[in-house]
């Protein structure tokens, strides 16, 4: 039974006013209309687009009513969208010769949020294209489009997963400009091995002109060095010569390349956690197979990391009793561990691995709350012969890229990734010829 607010007299349901002090009750106005208190409030979420001759309704990218064939004029982009791009042409005229504004542009891109029908998708789509296409001078804001143009085909894909022929120019586009960008990446790594070598070289030649000024002098006084090091040398050979011999063929053995090893590296046991009512492989997988690898083909980032599966490789590579996880999988680890005191915001941070993380970038490290034990495995693309070239390979430290069984289309599979600046547990999609790291799960 409630009570008046005023003076905490009790209130008998239905009384307008307060029997004590006069108060009015929630009920005022409506003793008498019961209908008008319990009534449900309609509410109307976004616009409806309609024919200005016929009425019909319009879908949001129309310019003729498919009714009576009146023309709407060519679509205006929304007011958000103009403002943004008004927003980076003020922006980028100052960002060259001002940091602060450097730093406003880049996060005017980031944040941007990405619309939803069709016309603003396809404008947004040819303005941050030709960024990425028409950038030459600097690779930095090159990689800052063309993250905003896999948002944007992200974004495509949730929501027009069925329209095949709306989604394919996102698609294309996006592979174009992954082949600018990767093709820019490798352009600036031969530049930096060139100005290396450039540097090295010009250290040589001092090494020599100092050489030529100063070797009378030098010759004199390393003579008697150069008879003592050679007799302790020989001292050293004779007593060496019997060790070398009895190690035989261990030596040549120790001996072999580092390439041999990193293809034929694997490891095919690995840790495990129980996890709700799932059990999960608590290492990224190792296990050798056809279309996999070492992050840069170096054998320290197996080991440490893990190998790299392509989609394919992947949906075969976990051992027998285990199974590359879907997202239905996901969701059920999700929800278990949000039933268990995680948030949202924080299921990335509860299952990165407390270390193994980029210790340069000053952000909260993880807690492996579950054992889980996520390492920023990074991923690699664009590549040919797995065994001699994984592409172009980036995140290392940075990101966990997993793969799910889940597939979006004939090109795209559905993965979960976190980032050493997040605390979110994210899905992703990702091209099926990448390549990313594998957890099982318990079948």
């Amino acid at each position: 039974m409630p009570f008046c607010q005023k003076c905490g007299n009790r209130l008998e349901e239905g009384m307008a006013f307060c029997s004590k002090c006069g108060t009015a009750t929630e009920w005022a106005g409506t003793a008498n209309k019961p209908e008008e208190y319990a009534k449900r409030e309609q509410v109307f979420v976004g616009k409806i687009k309609k024919c200005p001759q016929c009425g019909c309704p319009l879908s949001s990218e129309a310019v003729v009513c498919p009714e009576c064939g009146h023309e709407l004029g060519v679509n205006t982009i929304s007011k958000e969208l103009t403002e943004f791009k008004d927003s980076i042409s003020k922006l980028e005229t100052h960002a060259l010769t001002s940091e602060k504004v450097a730093i406003l542009l880049k996060s005017t891109i980031t944040n941007f949020s990405v619309p939803h029908t069709k016309g603003d998708l396809r404008d947004l789509l040819v303005f941050v294209s030709g960024k990425v296409k028409n950038e030459t001078t600097n690779i930095e804001w090159l990689a800052i489009w063309n993250a905003k143009l896999k948002q944007i085909v992200d974004e495509v894909s949730l929501l027009f997963a069925n329209d095949k022929d709306f989604l394919a120019p996102f698609l294309k586009q996006k592979q174009d400009c992954d082949a600018i960008f990767f093709e820019r990446q490798r352009s600036e790594k031969n530049i930096l091995t060139k100005i290396k070598k450039v540097k090295l070289g010009k250290k040589g030649i001092i090494g020599i002109v100092c050489c030529i000024l100063f070797l009378p002098i030098f010759i004199k006084s390393c003579n008697e060095a150069f008879r003592q090091v050679e007799a302790e040398a020989n001292a050293k050979i004779n007593a060496q010569t019997k060790e070398i011999q009895d190690k035989g063929r261990g030596a040549q053995e120790d001996g072999a390349s580092e390439k041999d090893d990193v293809e034929n590296y694997e490891k095919k046991e690995f840790k495990s956690v129980k996890i709700g009512k799932q059990v999960w492989a608590a290492e990224n997988l190792a296990v050798k197979t056809d279309e996999s690898g070492c992050y840069e083909n170096k054998i320290e980032n197996c080991k440490k990391y893990g190998r790299l599966y392509s989609w394919k490789s992947a949906r075969k590579a976990c051992p027998e009793g285990w199974t590359l996880p879907t997202m239905d999988d996901i969701r059920s680890l999700t929800s278990y561990m949000m039933e268990k005191g995680s948030s949202q915001e924080s299921l990335g941070t509860d299952l990165k691995s407390s270390d193994g993380w980029n210790k340069n970038k000053g952000t909260p490290k993880g807690n492996n709350k579950y054992k889980f034990n996520a390492l920023p495995g990074g991923e690699c693309n664009i590549f040919h012969d797995y065994s001699k070239d994984l592409g172009l390979c980036t995140l290392l430290e940075d990101v966990a890229l997993f793969w799910t069984a889940t597939s979006i289309d004939d090109m795209r599979a559905a993965g979960v990734r976190l980032d050493y600046d997040k605390t979110i547990f994210n899905g992703d999609v990702h091209f099926k010829d990448h390549l990313l790291a594998v957890r099982c799960i318990k079948e």
